[in-house]
């Protein structure tokens, strides 16, 4: 997947992820989060650290108007062109 983080252009990235998570494994979204800054992708990231994958992702659903902020910030931006 690292290999085409060229693709996201100017695209800001939301990342939810859990240090407890068994299915996805937490170094591995690591590895990506270093991929994104190192290719410069602008990303803001939601760690949770206890929860597994599936209570980590209801807490991200509870909260979701993070990801709506998210939305009208990306909205605004492709408005603007900034």
């Amino acid at each position: 997947a690292c290999e085409h983080l060229d693709r996201l252009g100017k695209r800001h990235v939301l990342l939810y992820y859990s240090k407890a998570d068994k299915t996805i494994p937490p170094n591995n979204t690591e590895l990506f989060v270093k991929a994104l800054a190192a290719s410069g992708v602008k990303h803001r990231i939601i760690r949770n650290r206890y929860l597994g994958h599936f209570w980590a992702s209801v807490k991200n659903h509870m909260v979701f108007w993070v990801w709506l902020k998210f939305l009208r910030q990306a909205e605004h931006r492709l408005r603007t062109h900034s």
